[in-house]
């Protein structure tokens, strides 16, 4: 799997290098970038059953969920976005976890506004907020948690 990886990781290097968008971004972090996200996406997946799943208001489903997403995404990014097998597990993952916390309160202020604010139905809300806490759940994680 991990040469699967690697493969269409330099392919995907490669692509980005040849459209010139090397001067914008690492192509490294580019890929990265596409891998958190395709992580991510599945970790919203998680997250959306537990929200649907979880038998309780709205607000306390969106913690629940949003924890059962963190654990599903840092065990997928710690294995496949950073490679990371040989480093130090439990201090990454105290890292993720409180990048991950201030990205709970980013997408509970999210959440709540989508709901209470502009009056969105509750799943709709989720998904929203899902993609606002994403954007900086990368940048932590990129810049503190599992980057170099």
């Amino acid at each position: 799997m991990a040469g699967v990886v690697d493969s269409a990781e330099r392919r995907a290097e490669n692509i980005f290098r040849l459209l010139g968008l090397d001067r914008i971004a690492a192509p490294a972090r580019a890929v990265r970038a596409v891998e958190f996200g395709i992580v991510g996406t599945t970790g919203a997946v998680v997250n959306a059953v537990v929200f649907v799943l979880a038998p309780v208001a709205y607000f306390l489903a969106g913690a629940l969920a949003f924890g059962a997403g963190t654990a599903w995404t840092f065990v997928l990014n710690w294995v496949v976005t950073y490679d990371r097998p040989s480093h130090d597990f439990h201090r990454a993952a105290v890292r993720y976890a409180s990048v991950y916390g201030l990205g709970f309160v980013v997408y509970s202020v999210a959440l709540a506004v989508g709901v209470e604010v502009l009056q969105l139905a509750a799943l709709s809300a989720n998904v929203g907020a899902i993609a606002v806490a994403g954007v900086v759940n990368f940048a932590g994680s990129e810049l503190f948690a599992l980057g170099e």
